[in-house]
């Protein structure tokens, strides 16, 4: 039997024996700590690409380096949001262009699984090629097999060097559906943070430490600014008026105009053909007025920077071209590189709905910079009602958007989420008259004129007046009814009398009245002159005129404005 004695001196020795390169068979545990730089993304978009993951692996050092090889494992990362990495390869439902790299051993020749060496040259033959993710779950991604060199061993009983003493294996272009995360109030700043959650699975014991890292901060990337509700709202008389749509970008940075067609970076993946397009902004008007066209500039560049504390005006870089040709979504087409503020192209509309599509030439990725887009209204037609359009902005194109050849993956939005649509407001081109008293009643009886005074232009609307009777007759009692004229031409008069009315203008006389008439006229610059007098038709001993006032209707149908106008005059003849 063995003494305590000799037992040690064994043990001792064979450990001894093991620490050597050449025998070692010992397995030590190999701890991963989970690391990110989260970058700001659009919190519109579908598909944002989220920072690298960075895992950081060490073991426990040894005195002397043991031999061990690559150790097998299964990487897997969650996101809190669904993945829209496209798929790739043969196998599209599931192997994706999220890409791992070990100890930076990184090229354009990447694999499907971890059992690929030697491709990129640039590392021992033992650190494996970038490997492509899977998807696992709608939001998960798995990369198999991944071949872990052991920190601080030898990888083979005839290295002639250790491996580093930490292994990084850093993943990039996972790309989520930052859109999920979009729990807003009213700020641009998104409440909660896209998040990646790491786990290793491993025949060896591997831990992972801060296991749940944020990758990305989404934020509105686009703010749209309220129009001016009285830039559009008074009557297009002369068929012209203008207003402004003003967007900014809502954050630096979130405009783009770079596309990426070569490998920059992790997160520009690209060896497969990905690509960045520039940014788009699609304006979607609805509910335009029948009669109305919309014509906005096919270049602008955006001279309208905004100001900081200090007063100091920013650098004015921003230029945005109009596309021709997109598709309903914002996608395709052509980008106007040429013209001017000046050169307008008509939006087409049908039923009042129609969309414009902007995309970004130039621009400063350390400001945020904004645009005043004018948009120029012309009534191609009289409007005889109020009308309120609306205009939606967003990034563009809406939705996920692969090429047709799935080597090109344009990012996807959903609408805007701050502010996303602004009213366009449109009076329509009438007067409403009200004569506030009239009478043919005791003898009295009253004369009203109505005369179409708009300038005289080659839009020289004519159009004919509703006459509103409210009141009581002797006769009848209570009175009310509507009465159609004949078109008034621009400089024309309704001249009639309401005991008499006027036929050849299509008036008929009232019986013994007494209350108010309103002249709901069909033209701009309606005005109107009442004269009471008890002498039509011999000598007055009373008489009284007035001019009409003119009622303001707002847009939503409340009335703003009634102009009081001066010049009542009471007149007694002497006896």
């Amino acid at each position: 039997m063995l003494s305590w004695t000799a037992v040690f001196y064994a043990v001792w020795l064979l450990s001894m024996l093991w620490g050597s390169p050449a025998i070692s068979q010992t397995t030590a545990a190999v701890t991963c700590k989970v690391s990110s730089l989260p970058s700001t993304v659009l919190a519109e978009g579908i598909s944002e690409t989220a920072a690298d993951v960075v895992l950081t692996c060490t073991a426990e050092p040894t005195v002397t380096p043991q031999i061990q090889p690559n150790l097998v494992i299964d990487v897997l990362v969650a996101l809190n949001v669904s993945v829209t990495n496209f798929s790739r390869g043969e196998n599209r439902n599931r192997l994706t262009d999220a890409v791992l790299v070990v100890n930076g051993n990184n090229c354009s020749s990447i694999s499907d699984t971890g059992s690929s060496f030697g491709s990129c040259n640039l590392a021992p033959s033992y650190v494996q090629d970038p490997q492509y993710g899977e998807l696992q779950a709608v939001n998960k991604l798995r990369w198999s097999s991944v071949s872990l060199p052991f920190p601080g061993a030898f990888p083979s009983s005839n290295a002639s060097e250790a491996n580093p003493q930490s292994t990084t294996l850093q993943l990039g272009g996972i790309r989520g559906n930052a859109s999920q995360l979009r729990i807003f109030a009213s700020s641009p700043v998104a409440a909660a943070p896209m998040v990646a959650s790491v786990s290793i699975r491993a025949q060896t014991a591997v831990a992972v430490q801060n296991s749940q890292v944020p990758v990305a901060y989404p934020a509105a990337g686009l703010l749209l600014e309220p129009v001016d509700p009285l830039s559009a709202s008074f009557c297009l008389s002369e068929g012209h008026s203008e207003s402004v749509i003003h967007v900014q970008e809502g954050f630096a940075s979130a405009f783009k105009t770079e596309s990426f067609t070569e490998q920059n970076s992790l997160s520009d993946i690209d060896s497969a053909g990905f690509v960045k397009l520039p940014t788009r902004i699609l304006l979607e008007f609805k509910d335009i007025p029948s009669g109305v066209s919309i014509s906005l500039p096919q270049n602008l560049a955006c001279h309208q920077p905004r100001h900081d504390s200090s007063g100091s005006t920013l650098s004015e870089v921003l230029s945005i071209g109009l596309v021709r040709g997109h598709g309903p979504d914002g996608n395709g087409g052509q980008v106007s590189s040429q013209g001017s503020a000046t050169t307008n192209t008509e939006v087409a509309l049908s039923t009042g709905q129609g969309s414009a599509v902007y995309e970004v030439l130039a621009h400063d990725s350390f400001q945020v910079e904004d645009c005043h887009i004018p948009v120029v209204i012309e009534a191609n037609e009289v409007l005889t009602s109020q009308g309120q359009g609306r205009v939606a902005v967003s990034l563009a194109p809406r939705g996920l958007v692969l090429d047709s050849d799935e080597n090109l993956s344009p990012s996807g939005f959903v609408s805007a989420i701050v502010a996303t649509e602004s009213s366009l407001h449109f009076a329509a081109c009438s007067t409403v008259l009200i004569f506030p008293f009239v009478t043919n009643q005791a003898g009295f009886d009253t004369g009203l004129v109505i005369t179409h005074s708009s300038p005289v232009s080659t839009r020289a609307f004519t159009g004919s007046c509703d006459l509103h009777y409210y009141g009581t007759s002797q006769a009848t009692g209570l009175f009310q009814t509507v009465q159609k004229t004949n078109q008034v031409s621009v400089g024309g008069q309704l001249v009639f009398t309401l005991s008499g009315g006027n036929a050849d203008q299509n008036i008929q006389g009232t019986e013994q009245f007494e209350g108010y008439v309103m002249a709901v006229c069909g033209f701009p610059g309606a005005r109107g002159y009442a004269f009471i007098s008890d002498g039509f038709g011999g000598s007055a001993d009373l008489a009284m005129g007035y001019f009409a006032n003119t009622v303001v209707i707002a847009p939503d149908g409340r009335r703003l404005v009634s102009e009081l106008n001066s010049g009542s005059r009471l007149f007694r003849r002497a006896l």
